[in-house]
């Protein structure tokens, strides 16, 4: 089943329908109206079975300026337009209108084709193909084929399908590794199937049963049956027409312009960042906040501008810019787009979205448009580079990344591996970062401990809530703690219980608090299994209020365990009282509270603190009033 689309554009009554109904026999005007009217009003479709038996799409667009916006609902997924001139009218106002969207649309390959030449003298035909040729030099139709043709006669149009026939053949067809992505053209209702959604794939492969969302309303179905041409299909392809019923939902909730995709593709977006071109022979000039008309996929949106890095955008200007979307829409990177006048409608220029979910940004910001003209330069390596180092706070897994770049997978991945080879990106679990960025941070990180430690010379540390809010504000406590790992791997820090230190730092006492520190020790030493209060300790040690960060020293240092609020032990006694319940209860194999008192010759008070410490490292374990070795 072939993947290619080709699309129709040109002047009203200038023959499009005529010339699709010429080359496959297929009438596209669906409505009466457009039957009594002579005149496309919506999309037709139809497709072309070439020599060697694929099938290509074929999207008839109405040429009236009226129904631009059915024209450009079209045009959005097509390989191929088929630019139609009537011979006896030449060039006309929605020609030269639908050649400058087209071209904001990225659309590379065209045939020029003369329709109605059995109207007119070859004389005639002369003067038409100089005005054309003069009117898309500097397109990218101005190498294009040309070829006359009647819809009467059947004249050229086999020579059509022939030259249709060599540019499928040229087709790259990479856009199939990515996932899925169907801009809705058509919702309606089957009896028997419900709700059946048409629209030109344009990216990836979609299977029959895949679980899909609707953006942006995320209504999730699956696809119950595809089809392509009015066949069934088990899968279909980037560039098919595709016709997708989606049960257990109805067509009111479906809008053309909504896109279906795999689940959890896309961020639904109000605020894009774009670059926006208007064209030369447009008379409007855009002033910051004007109301304009957005076409993206097949979205009509009405939207406001935010200029970025002009005052105001003049005719032939290309102005990074931010659009504010008045309803919400999904897209993705390099997306390309057309903007109309609000009123009266025209074309006035377009572009390519830089950021699909964008945040306000000041005018004219240095950093902003810095990181703007990396990603439109289009280098995939700096654009990922940039992302990582301008979201560093996120959770910038693999499908994350996808998303907010709307770069493809396999291209992600592969310029991840380079980037790590570079020394440039770290992954820690799933998650990946700039390097560079994270050095920086470290850097701020160092800088705050070494003032920290300077001022504060007597604590062994700082706690890591302290150092993440003040540094690494924003980021997840989880990715914080892996960042950390990598800056105890090169041995910059040191993390003892939940306290960061630099990791040559050593608390220096002064003489006089050595003293202290020793004082505070071989009381608690002497104190065996009866010390007092901290506050008491205090007290009777004559130890002054800014002098206890040292008695808190002496428990980082392992000196001293304190087993509650008020219950402090030093550390050789409390070894030593577990040394002596072990060696009872492996020749009693239980005791109780009262026996483990005058086991150690303490008081209740400071027995049970104890016994819960042994509890709660395993050693011991309580059943109803006695204690016991834990396995036992």
């Amino acid at each position: 089943m072939s993947s290619y689309i080709i699309g129709t554009a040109g002047h009203i009554d200038h023959g499009k329908s005529a010339l699709v109904k010429a080359l496959t026999n297929i009438e596209t005007d669906r409505f009466q109206e457009e039957k009594d009217r002579g005149i496309t009003i919506d999309l037709g479709f139809a497709y072309l079975t070439l020599e060697n038996g694929e099938k290509v799409g074929i999207i008839d667009v109405p040429g009236h300026e009226k129904f631009i916006k059915n024209m450009l609902a079209g045009v959005s997924g097509i390989d191929l337009v088929l630019l139609i001139v009537a011979a006896d009218e030449s060039v006309m106002p929605q020609t030269k209108e639908h050649i400058d969207i087209l071209r904001f649309l990225d659309i590379d390959q065209g045939i020029i084709c003369i329709t109605k030449k059995d109207l007119v003298e070859d004389a005639f035909i002369e003067l038409v193909k100089e005005e054309i040729l003069e009117y898309v030099e500097g397109t990218f139709l101005e190498d294009a084929p040309m070829i006359e043709t009647s819809s009467k006669t059947l004249e050229g149009i086999q020579e059509l399908k022939d030259l249709i026939t060599q540019k499928y053949n040229e087709k790259d067809r990479s856009l199939i590794a990515s996932d899925f992505r169907l801009p809705i053209d058509r919702a309606f209702t089957l009896k028997g199937l419900g709700t059946v959604v048409t629209g030109t794939l344009v990216e990836g492969k979609i299977n029959k049963g895949d679980a899909i969302e609707v953006f942006p309303s995320h209504l999730t179905s699956k696809a119950r049956t595809i089809q392509v041409h009015n066949e069934e299909v088990e899968s279909a392809h980037a560039g098919q027409r595709v016709a997708i019923n989606i049960p257990n939902i109805s067509k009111e909730e479906i809008n053309r312009g909504d896109v279906i995709a795999p689940k959890d593709t896309y961020f639904v977006t109000d605020l894009i960042d774009v670059e926006f071109t208007t064209l030369k022979t447009t008379k409007r000039v855009i002033q910051n906040n004007t109301r304009l008309r957005l076409y993206i996929g097949t979205t009509e949106v009405m939207c406001r501008i935010s200029i970025l890095n002009s005052e105001m955008i003049l005719p032939g200007d290309t102005v990074f810019a931010q659009l504010k979307l008045e309803d919400p829409i999904v897209c993705k990177f390099n997306d390309k787009f057309v903007i109309r006048f609000y009123s009266p409608l025209e074309t006035i220029g377009g572009g390519k979205v830089l950021k699909s979910k964008s945040t306000y940004h000041k005018k004219f910001d240095p950093n902003i448009i810095k990181k703007l003209e990396i990603i439109s330069s289009g280098d995939t390596k700096e654009i990922v580079l940039s992302y990582l180092k301008n979201n560093f706070f996120e959770n910038n897994n693999l499908i994350t990344i996808i998303k907010y770049t709307g770069l493809r997978k396999s291209e992600i991945i592969k310029v991840l591996e380079q980037l790590i080879e570079e020394n440039k990106v770290i992954k820690i679990k799933d998650v990946y970062y700039s390097l560079d960025y994270y050095k920086d941070l470290e850097k701020q990180m160092i800088n705050f401990l070494e003032n920290y430690h300077k001022n504060n010379h007597l604590d062994n540390g700082i706690n890591k809530e302290e150092i993440r809010l003040k540094i690494f504000e924003g980021i997840d406590k989880n990715h914080f703690d892996s960042l950390l790992e990598e800056s105890l791997k090169s041995e910059v820090i040191k993390i003892q219980e939940s306290e960061i230190a630099l990791f040559d730092f050593k608390v220096n006492y002064s003489i006089d608090e050595k003293k202290v520190y020793d004082k505070i020790n071989n009381y608690y030493l002497d104190a065996e299994f009866n010390p007092l209060k901290l506050s008491e300790v205090m007290d009777e040690l004559n130890i002054k209020n800014e002098e206890r960060v040292i008695f808190n020293n002496l428990i980082k240092d392992n000196k001293l365990v304190r087993l509650s609020e008020d219950i402090t032990i030093h550390r050789k006694n409390l070894d030593k009282a577990k040394a002596e319940i072990v060696e009872y209860l492996i020749k009693n194999n239980e005791i109780t509270l009262g026996e483990f008192r005058d086991l150690i010759d303490s008081s209740r008070k400071i027995v049970i603190p104890i016994l819960d410490y042994f509890d709660s490292i395993n050693l011991t374990v309580r059943e109803n009033d006695i204690r016991k070795l834990k396995g036992e």
